[in-house]
Order: C-alpha cells, then sequence, then structure tokens
C-alpha cells in the first residue's frame, strides 16, 4: 500500500535527520586535530621517556665523575707524601731514594691518566646535560601545542555536539500538541515498577529552549557518572547486527543506543534496520509524565510516537 504524502515526507525528514547524523559524525572522526594530537602526545610519550633515561644517565655520569675525582686526589694524597719525604732528607738510602723518585713519576702518570677520565666524564655529562635541556624545552613546548591542539578539537567537538543536538532534537518526533524537548526525570518508581528514560543528547540540546529548566553543576555530574556506568565495559552489552538479526528490547529497563556506521553505496547492501514498538495489554503501568513522550500511556496503546500524518507501515526495502 502507497504511504500518505505527509507519511512520505515524514520519512523523507526522518531519512535527512539520518543522513546529517551520519555527516557529522564522519567530520568527528576526521578532524584534522585527532591526527595532530595523536603524533604530539606519541612525540611527548618518546621525550618522557628520553628524559627520564638522560636523568639516569646523568646521575650515574655524577657518581663516575665523584669516584674519578676522589682517584684523582688519592694519588694526589700519595704524591705530596711522597715528596714531603724526599724533600725533607727522610731517605737516606740511594736504592730507597731511587724507588720513591721512581714511584712519584709513575703516580704523576696515573694522576694524569685519571684527571683525563674526570675530563672525559666532565664533557659526557655537560652533553648529556645539554641534550636533557634540548629535550625538556621541546617538550615543555609541546605541552603548550598539546594544549593548543586540544582546544581547538574541544571547540570543533563542541560545534559537532550542537550540530548533532539540533539535528536530534526528539528526531522531529514532536506529538501534536507538545513542545519541542520534554521534562521527565529519568528515572521513575511508578506502582512498583522502576521505569528508566534517558538520551543525554535530548537532555543537552533541551537547553538551547529559554523555557527548560537549567541544567546545574550538580545535574552534569550526575549525568557524567550515569554515561560512565552505561559504558563501563563490564557493565554494557556490545552488539553487531547481521542480516536477519533481531533484537529485543524493554524500553523502560533497558539502556540502549546504536554506534555510528558508514553505509554501502550498492543499494542491495544499505543497512535496512526496522525499528518496531511492541505494547502488550499487560505491560506496566507508566507515571502520566510519560505521555510527553509517548502521547499515550495506556497500556496495550502506547505504539511508538505519533505525529500529524504518520502512518503506520513497514518499508521492505531501504530508503
Amino acid at each position: 500500500m502507497k504511504a500518505s504524502p505527509e507519511a512520505q515526507l515524514r520519512l523523507l525528514e526522518l531519512s535527512e535527520i539520518d543522513a546529517e547524523l551520519a555527516r557529522i559524525e564522519h567530520r568527528r572522526g576526521g578532524l584534522p586535530e585527532h591526527a595532530e594530537l595523536a603524533r604530539l602526545e606519541a612525540r611527548d610519550g618518546e621525550l618522557r621517556d628520553s628524559i627520564a633515561a638522560l636523568t639516569a644517565r646523568i646521575s650515574d655520569l655524577h657518581r663516575e665523575q665523584a669516584k674519578s675525582e676522589a682517584d684523582v686526589e688519592q694519588v694526589r694524597a700519595r704524591i705530596d707524601r711522597d715528596r714531603s719525604r724526599l724533600d725533607g732528607g727522610m731517605v737516606n738510602s740511594p736504592r730507597e731514594l731511587e724507588n720513591l723518585q721512581s714511584e712519584v713519576q709513575s703516580l704523576r702518570r696515573r694522576q694524569s691518566d685519571l684527571e683525563e677520565i674526570v675530563l672525559d666524564v666532565m664533557e659526557r655529562r655537560e652533553s648529556t646535560q645539554a641534550t636533557l635541556d634540548h629535550a625538556a624545552t621541546e617538550r615543555n613546548e609541546l605541552e603548550t601545542g598539546l594544549a593548543s591542539v586540544t582546544a581547538a578539537r574541544n571547540a570543533s567537538l563542541a560545534e559537532l555536539d550542537e550540530q548533532s543536538a539540533k539535528a536530534t532534537d526528539r528526531r522531529g518526533e514532536v506529538p501534536e500538541g507538545k513542545k519541542p524537548f520534554f521534562d521527565i526525570p529519568v528515572f521513575n518508581d511508578y506502582k512498583g515498577h522502576l521505569s528508566v528514560i534517558y538520551a543525554r543528547r535530548y537532555i543537552e540540546s533541551g537547553q538551547r529552549f529559554v523555557e527548560a529548566r537549567r541544567l546545574s553543576d550538580l545535574d552534569i555530574e550526575a549525568l557524567d557518572y550515569f554515561d560512565s556506568l552505561a559504558n563501563d565495559p563490564g557493565l554494557r552489552l556490545d552488539m553487531e547486527f547481521r542480516p536477519g538479526d533481531i533484537q529485543l528490547l524493554h524500553n523502560h529497563t533497558i539502556l540502549h543506543d546504536r554506534t555510528a556506521y558508514v553505509d554501502w553505496d550498492e543499494p542491495e547492501r544499505k543497512r535496512h534496520l526496522l525499528r518496531l514498538w511492541l505494547s502488550p495489554h499487560d505491560a506496566r503501568p507508566l507515571p502520566d509524565i510519560y505521555a510527553e513522550r509517548y502521547g499515550s500511556i495506556t497500556p496495550g496503546d502506547r505504539g511508538g510516537i505519533i505525529c500529524k500524518g504518520t502512518r503506520l507501515h513497514v518499508p521492505l526495502t531501504p530508503s
């Protein structure tokens, strides 16, 4: 049966909304700031590791220099002691005098060798310190770059979030006589049943309307915490739809969402996902406030979101 012009227009509007959301998600993933941040963060990791290694190397060279200088001082002390004996006429035996003079010469050569070692260690330490200073300077400059690119990325994401929010305000699903936003508590304990309704993008997009209740800092903190629980791998279940799959969800007890996707160009491979609302006659009772979202809260008569011009139908081919 052919759909009415109003229904066809409605389907076209929803298709445009989905297409716009897909374009926004594509832009979100393709922001150049993502690649630049990845490059900067990779370089920051390299510099962090390099600075740690250079700091340890300088510490080792400091100990090596201190030991070499101590060896020089020890040899110098022996030379001074031997020179004191020679100059003080404390050696009477010609053979002992010859041995002592030979020892002084040997110690002076040893002192010269040790002083060369000290100079070499000092040069290596200075070179390592210069490399460390350069790495630290680069990392400081990198932090500025990271902050700048992060701010640019966040600004771009915020703009895309705003565009997404505008595109998803109730997805154009505004029942006749209702406001373009709905004010329903996330948790609703009613007649022995806890029902949950949550879509953060709806909550945040509703803030564009001056008559909507403003979110407080505590509200935002609660939303952040709720999101962290919903996204916890230990609490959530990820599914990949295959052709022919059917997923059954209880709309009032299970949080559910769909991730972004890129569709195929070939008509025979295009994504074709049908959404069906089932409202059994023995369904749980819902508080009156849910009528803001569903239009009706009568069990057995909660057939989704009915807007003006809506016609129930089942499209068998992707649009």
